[in-house]
């Protein structure tokens, strides 16, 4: 890389000037353009804590609503002929995948993808542990009648999926070095994970729902960490 190129790069990264900055138009442009640029991720972590935050107080004490057991009843009730694939899928959402996921960027020399990897699905997956805790809902099993548990019967809390929430995690980040299609892949792969907890008979759907919110808003922080835009690359604001 180029000397001349290095100041650009590493201004977009806000490395350079740790001085008081003054204010002049280029800078108020800049930092107009920099907002502009990241506006998809403020957007989704604060949709995520919406979201995560209106399901957690929707089924606290428990509470199973009418709309809710019937969504349940429904995909927990299908056959017993999806669940091999699904039990694959599901694979997607486990800490471990995490870990695999990391390393193959870091194999590929995608640095960046795999701290992002890394830093949202490791806190996507501890994060729910502790809304777990505090919200405090059963598994389905517990709450529910005539519920079909398929493969390891899950035990501790339900609400969130941290299934869930590690997926959508992983996916929000590794969406940003993919094309359209592959994006749209991901997402597809993500909503399975979240749906195949529910046909498992692991998780009621608000726990999912709060569990992808969660894991939304963990992918963009840690795009926001690695300063990413479209396929990895970092957009530095036109003078």
């Amino acid at each position: 890389m180029g000397d001349s190129r290095i100041p650009v790069l590493a201004g977009g990264l806000g490395l350079l000037d740790s001085s008081p900055m003054v204010r002049t138009p280029g800078t108020t442009r800049a930092r107009t353009n920099a907002t502009e640029l990241h506006r998809t991720e403020l957007l989704l972590l604060v949709s995520g804590i919406v979201v995560l935050g209106v399901t957690a107080l929707s089924v606290r004490d428990g509470y199973v609503s009418g709309a809710e057991r019937s969504v349940f009843e429904w995909i927990n009730g299908l056959p017993d002929g999806i669940y091999t694939p699904l039990a694959v899928i599901m694979q997607l959402g486990n800490l471990a995948a995490v870990l695999v996921l990391t390393v193959v960027a870091l194999a590929l020399r995608r640095y960046r993808l795999a701290i992002g990897i890394g830093l949202a699905g490791s806190a996507a997956y501890f994060i729910s542990k502790v809304v777990k805790e505090m919200v405090d809902r059963g598994r389905p099993a517990v709450l529910l009648d005539d519920v079909e548990q398929r493969g390891a019967h899950a035990s501790g809390l339900g609400y969130v999926s941290g299934h869930s929430a590690v997926a959508f995690a992983v996916v929000t980040v590794a969406a940003l070095w993919l094309a359209p299609k592959a994006r749209t892949v991901l997402w597809i792969l993500a909503a399975t994970v979240a749906f195949s907890r529910i046909y498992v008979g692991a998780h009621l759907p608000m726990d999912v729902v709060g569990g992808a919110a969660l894991g939304a808003a963990c992918g963009a922080v840690g795009r926001l960490l690695v300063g990413a835009r479209r396929h990895g690359h970092q957009r530095v604001p036109e003078p």
